[in-house]
C-alpha cells in the first residue's frame, strides 16, 4: 500500500487531507461498495481497480493544483470519525461544538462545509446505497439513516437530488435493466 500511495504521490504523514469533492469519487465509492455487497465473480480485481482509479483522480488533483494542501487539525479529524460513525443518530452540533471538541467555523474552515451539512452528505449518500442495492421500504431507510419522519426525509431527499426516494428507486431499477 505505501508503494502504491508513494507511486500516486499520495502523502503518507497524514491522515486526512482534503482532495476535492469531484462527483466520480462519489460514484466509485458507491460502485466499490455495490460490489462487496454482491460478490460476483472478479469484484475482488474489479474493486482493486476502481480503488486505483480515485488514487490517480487524486493524484492528478494534486499535481494539477487543484488542491490546495491542508493539514487537517486531530479535533476535526475526530468530529469526522464521531460523524461518520453516528450519523444515523440525532445529533446536535451545537452540543458536539460547544464541547471541548471542535468549533462548527474551524470545521467549516477546513472541510468547506458545516457540520449539518457534512451529516445531511453522509445520510443522503447513504440513502441512496439503500434504495439502490436494498428491497428496505422507504420509512426502513429514512430510520436506518437517522430521520424519525419519513414524510420529512422525502422532503430532504427531493431538495437534495430532485426526486423523491421511490422516484430515485425507480429510476435506478430502470437503468440496471437497460445494462
Amino acid at each position: 500500500m505505501k508503494n502504491i500511495l508513494t507511486y500516486h504521490g499520495i502523502p503518507l504523514d497524514r491522515h486526512l487531507f482534503y482532495s476535492g469533492t469531484l462527483p466520480e469519487y462519489k460514484m466509485l465509492f458507491r460502485k466499490i461498495i455495490r460490489e462487496l455487497q454482491q460478490c460476483k465473480y472478479g469484484y475482488e480485481d474489479y474493486i482493486a481497480s476502481m480503488f486505483n482509479t480515485i488514487l490517480l483522480l487524486v493524484s492528478r488533483q494534486q499535481q494539477e493544483g487543484e488542491n490546495v494542501e491542508i493539514n487537517i487539525p486531530e479535533e476535526i479529524e475526530a468530529a469526522i470519525a464521531y460523524f461518520n460513525e453516528n450519523y444515523n443518530i440525532k445529533i446536535s452540533v451545537e452540543d458536539y461544538a460547544d464541547s471541548p471538541h471542535i468549533s462548527t467555523r474551524n470545521f467549516k474552515r477546513y472541510m468547506k462545509i458545516s457540520p449539518a451539512q457534512y451529516i445531511l452528505s453522509l445520510r443522503m449518500v447513504n440513502a441512496q446505497s439503500l434504495l439502490e442495492n436494498t428491497d428496505y421500504k422507504i420509512g426502513e431507510i429514512a430510520e436506518i439513516v437517522g430521520y424519525d419522519n419519513q414524510l420529512y426525509f422525502s422532503r430532504v431527499f427531493r431538495k437534495e437530488y430532485g426526486v423523491s426516494p421511490a422516484q430515485y428507486r425507480k429510476k435506478m431499477e430502470k437503468s440496471s435493466l437497460s445494462k
